[in-house]
């Protein structure tokens, strides 16, 4: 891991330099970021530092200041409050500080002044009002965009931060659906994760969705139920985190008893999503991939009988997947879950177009070498989205509707690996430590 952080900085290094020059500055400024509390009260909120400093340092305490200037080695003014209440962050014994100028100072005002020297600089980071106080400017646009446009594109050790991420969070998804197999209820599930990935809920890259039956329909569900036991169906979306970069995976699950039109879904479902990873190779759009599971999905619903009485290119035209699939085949992932650079056509923030048609699309444009993607297509059956399906007089006469009735209670399905663009096409980065086992 050493040489390649090493290898990580020098190439930070190298953009750094292509940077300030096209933006004529001398150097930048990242902040940690500083942590707040909620509304009338005096408890911080779970900190979570500035990606942009994660980008160089893998320290994840508050305060910090990087200061990056051309042909310099970076300088870490480190802080290290004198405070008996919590435990103070350090430098000792890590094996990356030998990378850094490091200074250390337990005095929050004189970090401004231990940068040196910052005329023509840009401050990065939440502290943008101080940052100005003190002559910067802060957060620019245009070099957060072409920040953002280089950070799309990982380094080695980056790809290996997550490739780990996925290799612990398999851990835990095995544990998860050992308990699913027992019986066990939401909430049992989730703590098996976390005992099997060793760590708490608050070092989890995205709080964990474990979603029984109907529930595994609702995208984001957060409630950890304890009443439901031996249910049909789980979707468990669950991730870990190595050095700040972050894995993004999810499985369904169903039993032997679970109804047979939805093993069959999860089935046709599951070699779609193998198909659409092997898909993924530089210079394809990820809108066309997003077509293509449209498509696929017009074509999975009509075989079920859940669509009758159209063709794909129908079903596709009238947008009637988009009930059944209403997020986009994936995103961009990183040190942030939904990382940065995905609406960007290059470094200058460019926005590529966004189509109405899909408007929930994270990732737009065509994949570049060493970018890494999320691969999850899902299908729901949501009383919500198919409310508004059945009462347009138009468009209700597509649907088996006493189909959908067996299929609510059942919920929905979601299947994520996490794929690394190549020179000649994808590695999957989840798949070697977790298959789709989705019978138990």
């Amino acid at each position: 891991m050493s040489t390649l952080f090493k290898q990580h900085i020098r190439h930070q290094i190298k953009r750094l330099e292509e940077i300030l020059s096209e933006h004529s500055l001398d150097g930048l400024v990242l902040g940690a970021g500083t942590p707040f509390v909620y509304f009338r009260d005096d408890q911080e909120a779970p900190f979570h530092p500035n990606p942009y400093f994660t980008h160089w340092c893998p320290e994840r305490s508050p305060h910090h200041f990087l200061h990056l200037r051309a042909g310099q080695k970076p300088k870490l003014v480190f802080y290290t409050p004198k405070d008996y209440w919590y435990e103070q962050p350090s430098v000792e014994g890590i094996d990356w500080v030998d990378e850094f100028e490091v200074i250390q100072t337990d005095n929050l005002e004189a970090r401004w002044t231990l940068l040196g020297e910052t005329k023509r600089h840009v401050f990065i980071g939440s502290e943008e009002k101080e940052a100005k106080e003190k002559g910067f400017v802060a957060n620019a646009d245009k070099v957060l965009a072409h920040l953002d446009w280089f950070r799309a594109e990982k380094t080695s050790y980056e790809i290996d931060c997550i490739e780990k991420a996925n290799e612990n969070a398999a851990i835990g998804h095995k544990a998860a659906r050992k308990m699913f197999k027992k019986g066990a209820n939401e909430l049992e599930v989730h703590l098996a994760f976390l005992e099997a990935v060793q760590c708490s809920e608050y070092e989890l890259p995205y709080p964990s969705i474990v979603g029984m039956n109907e529930k595994s329909a609702t995208l984001h569900y957060q409630k950890k139920r304890t009443g439901v036991k031996k249910a049909d169906v789980m979707l468990i979306d669950c991730g870990a985190r190595v050095r700040g970069y972050a894995s993004d995976i999810t499985r369904t699950y169903v039993r032997k008893k679970t109804p047979r039109i939805f093993r069959n879904l999860l089935g046709t479902m599951d070699a779609l999503q193998k198909s659409l990873c092997k898909q993924v190779r530089p210079g394809v759009s990820y809108f066309d991939l997003q077509v293509k599971t449209h498509r696929a999905i017009a074509e999975i619903l009509l075989d079920a009988g859940v669509l009758k009485g159209c063709d794909v290119d129908l079903a596709f035209e009238k947008e009637l997947t988009n009930v059944f699939y209403p997020h986009g085949l994936g995103h961009m992932l990183g040190i942030q879950v939904h990382d940065v650079g995905g609406f960007q056509k290059d470094h200058t923030g460019a926005d590529d177009e966004q189509s109405p048609k899909f408007p929930k699309l994270r990732m737009r444009r065509a994949l570049r070498v060493n970018e890494v993607v999320t691969v999850e297509p899902g299908l729901y059956f949501m009383p919500l989205r198919l409310e508004g399906l059945k009462g347009d007089d138009d468009l209700r006469k597509y649907v088996k509707w006493s189909l959908i009735d067996e299929l609510v209670p059942l919920g929905g399905i979601r299947i994520e690996d996490n794929v690394v663009v190549t020179n000649s096409g994808y590695r999957n980065l989840t798949r070697p430590y977790l298959k789709s086992d989705y019978l138990v």
